[in-house]
Order: structure tokens, then sequence, then C-alpha cells
């Protein structure tokens, strides 16, 4: 850490900011630790696809002014009204958690559960906001158990590997 950015503690005020040039690089510098690898996409490929995906929603997760972790959710009201209809009528959800991580240096702190707690009142605020999903990795029950603390349940379906939870508001 520079001394711009100082390791910051477990009370750390935690914040969702803009990913912008001025920290796009130390966005692109968080990793999670190695073994977690074949669970989450690196943020480069997650920042690269929400700019081409209409419905991507993402932010830098802040400790302090430290940044710790990334967000992505698919917010389909984003999208052009015709484009929302279209997704709702297939049955897609309006909001779907698509990729989440924290840093592994700074995982264990706390961190990552108070960043969902700003996205689910983030999700909350959005036009007819009901639910939310998200798909973790079978056997992952880290995941699971994380998603579990903050309300989700799991549905009982699977998606190439990966297990549906859903919140419901």
């Amino acid at each position: 850490m520079t001394q711009d950015n100082p390791i910051p503690g477990r009370d750390a005020a935690v914040s969702l900011r803009e990913v912008t040039y001025a920290n796009l690089f130390e966005v692109l510098d968080l990793k999670i630790k190695p073994e977690q690898e074949c669970l989450v996409a690196p943020n480069s490929v997650s920042i690269s696809e929400a700019h081409f995906w209409p419905t991507g929603w993402f932010r830098a997760i802040y400790a302090d002014d430290t940044p710790v972790g990334f967000v992505m959710i698919d917010d389909h009201y984003l999208a052009d009204e015709n484009r929302t209809l279209e997704l709702r009528k297939k049955g897609v959800d309006d909001y779907y958690l698509q990729r989440f991580m924290i840093d592994g240096e700074h995982q264990g702190k706390g961190y990552g559960f108070r960043a969902m707690e700003l996205v689910i009142e983030h999700v909350k605020s959005r036009p007819n906001a009901t639910q939310m999903t998200t798909n973790h990795v079978t056997g992952d029950s880290n995941a699971g158990e994380f998603y579990k603390k903050l309300g989700f349940e799991h549905t009982g379906e699977e998606d190439r590997g990966e297990l549906e939870m859903r919140l419901v508001f």
C-alpha cells in the first residue's frame, strides 16, 4: 500500500465508488487468492464486459480510501425499454449479481459483507426491485454461506455447475 492508501482497519468505512481512469489501475491490481481464481473473472475482464454490456452496473469497493474489491450487477433497467421488456418476457431477473470480489489481502475483515449490504440497498432503490439473484460454484461452501448470511436462499436451480441463490426483498 502507498502512503495515500494505507492498509485500512476492520472498522474502515466501506463505500462503492465509480471506476474512473483515476482509480482504474488500482482496481485492476486487485486479486483474489490464488486458490479462488477459478471462482471469479479478473477485474479487467469484468470491466471490459461492462463497457459493452448495456445492463452492466459496476463499482469499486473501498475501505476508507483504499480500493479493496469490485462488484458488478446486471440491471436490465439500464437498457432501453424494449430490451428490458424483452428480457422480462423471457423470465430473466431484472437484478443479477454478476461479479463480486474482495482482494485476497483484504478478505476476512468484513468489507465484503458491508459492501454487499450497500449493493442490496442500491438494488432496492431501483425500479420494480423485488429480488436479486446470483450464482456460486458448486462445492464452494464459502460463497454460499456468505450469501446466506445476507439473506439469500438457494433456489434449487443449477446452471453450468453453479448454484442459484435468490434474495427476496
